[in-house]
């Protein structure tokens, strides 16, 4: 793609290529409400995902995919596990 044109709206900068367009994008919506709106299903997947782990991000807003760390107070488990 290195001497290929673009189509109207996308740009290139070394090896990344956006999109110039400053509306919303929709995958499977022709209304889209948000900057990315899919209507259907999303598979993030860097290798580090599996079974009982969510996606979060950090401050950045970079996403990571962390095991589930369930925590429930000493007080909701009744009176017989106070300590």
């Amino acid at each position: 793609m290195t001497n290929s044109v673009l189509p109207e709206n996308w740009s290139r900068n070394g090896n990344n290529i956006t999109n110039t367009n400053t509306g919303n994008v929709g995958i499977g919506t022709t209304s889209p409400a948000a900057k990315l709106d899919v209507a259907g299903n999303v598979k993030i997947a860097d290798g580090t995902q599996g079974e009982g782990k969510v996606l979060t991000s950090d401050a950045n807003g970079n996403a990571s995919w962390k095991k589930i760390k369930l925590q429930v107070p000493l007080q909701a488990m009744g009176q017989r596990f106070q300590t």
